[in-house]
């Protein structure tokens, strides 16, 4: 399986991820060159041209020109090496949480790192003191552990790195 990291796109458009958590995004895209980008993490072993499809399980799929008339959707599959050595807080998934969420970061060195969520008005909700490895880790957090809903930021300090995001929480 397939677990959506980040969604975007170069153009005009609109990207829904309401179903993501079922493994299904919405996508209308305006213009000629209209580049759709999905970042996706392995869940198990496959082939990425397997996992992924176009469907009209959403909407309908359909390309359309300027003149009104169908146009091909095609889909292109690429590979990006993983970046090793490099400090990174990832956007939280599912966004937005409705039971839990889990929060990927990268560091490039193992070492005690700090998770922090405030509420919009700053308010400190969370502290979650962290044993990071080096490379790819993650935390899993609960809405009700967050205790607020609405836009809420989530900040990684690990060292000299620092990073903060945002989530929404709704309930």
């Amino acid at each position: 399986g397939l677990e959506l990291v980040t969604a975007s796109y170069a153009g005009e458009g609109a990207i829904n991820l309401n179903r993501a958590g079922d493994g299904l995004v919405a996508v209308a895209l305006r213009g000629a060159d209209a580049v759709l980008t999905l970042e996706v993490m392995a869940t198990a072993a496959g082939r990425l041209s397997e996992l992924v499809s176009l469907t009209d399980e959403i909407t309908v799929r359909e390309g359309v020109n300027l003149n009104g008339t169908g146009g091909a959707l095609t889909l292109s599959f690429t590979t990006a090496e993983v970046a090793t050595g490099l400090n990174a807080l990832l956007q939280n998934t599912p966004n937005p949480v409705r039971g839990e969420t889990v929060i990927r970061y990268e560091l490039a060195v193992a070492g005690a790192a700090t998770l922090t969520v405030q509420d919009a008005a700053g308010r400190l909700l969370l502290t979650r003191k962290l044993e990071a490895t080096a490379g790819r880790n993650q935390v899993t957090l609960t809405a009700a552990e967050l205790g607020a809903a609405g836009v809420l930021t989530y900040t990684l300090t690990a060292g000299d790195f620092t990073a903060t995001r945002k989530m929404v929480v709704v309930r």
